[in-house]
């Protein structure tokens, strides 16, 4: 029997060494794995789950770009809000296999803490799943008359706006300038009590279009690289 076990365990060491086991160890333990294999481990199946929260965001985007109407647009918001925050929660499930992954998504995390965008996004997300307080609210259309410096002001008569006048009182020269209806992107808070205003950097650049839409295709495009730098570990 003494001699069985010598033999078993000679053919099995044999076997390892030219790899006919060594596959189905590495797939049964981490405990296995190469210093080289543990830089590559970052878990498929939560690649597969963010991507698939990609196809989403890159769904929705469009829809909240021709959306005219607010209702509609909200619940297209949430949708985007919460499929961006399911990206980074996948990610974070996929980052568990080695300390390398681990540093990896926490210095994502960090990055994500520090940029105005990514994170009023991120805390959008949750005012608008946990709290009833909204996110965005619509602005009317509207239309500006102002004189200049040391103008004594305007006159309106007529009904607005089926059909009225305006004219400057000294008729000194006069500014007009219009706003159509629009959505506007509000402050939202956490549950630390920290404000979070809308937007006007991403990764250190002015954003001059401040608009939902932009903002979400701002978001999508980092988060499109982000899931892309993942793969590259796998």
């Amino acid at each position: 029997m003494a001699g069985f076990f010598v033999g078993f365990f000679s053919i099995l060491l044999a076997t390892c060494a030219f790899g006919g086991v060594r596959s189905t160890l590495r797939a049964n333990s981490s405990r296995f794995l190469s210093s080289e294999d543990l830089d590559m481990a970052f878990h498929p199946e939560a690649l597969k789950k963010a991507e698939s929260k990609l196809r989403i965001l890159r769904e929705t985007l469009p829809r909240i770009e021709s959306c005219n109407d607010f209702d509609k647009f909200t619940d297209l918001w949430y949708i985007f809000l919460v499929a961006g925050k399911n990206v980074y929660t996948a990610l974070k499930q996929g980052a568990t296999a080695t300390p390398q992954d681990r540093q990896w998504f926490g210095g994502k995390e960090s990055e994500r803490r520090r940029d105005s965008l990514l994170q009023y996004v991120f805390e959008a997300r949750n005012q608008d799943e946990h709290e009833i307080t909204p996110t965005a609210q619509l602005e009317p259309s509207r239309v500006t008359f102002s004189t200049g410096v040391g103008g004594k002001g305007i006159s309106v008569s007529g009904v607005y706006p089926q059909k009225f006048n305006v004219k400057s009182v000294d008729e000194a020269p006069m500014t007009i300038s219009s706003q159509p209806e629009h959505v506007k992107l509000l402050p939202v808070t956490n549950e630390f009590k920290q404000t979070f205003q809308p937007p006007t950097l991403h990764l250190n650049n002015l954003l001059q279009d401040q608009s939902p839409y932009n903002l979400a295709k701002l978001t999508l495009a980092y988060l499109e690289g982000l899931v892309s730098e993942a793969a590259s570990r796998a």
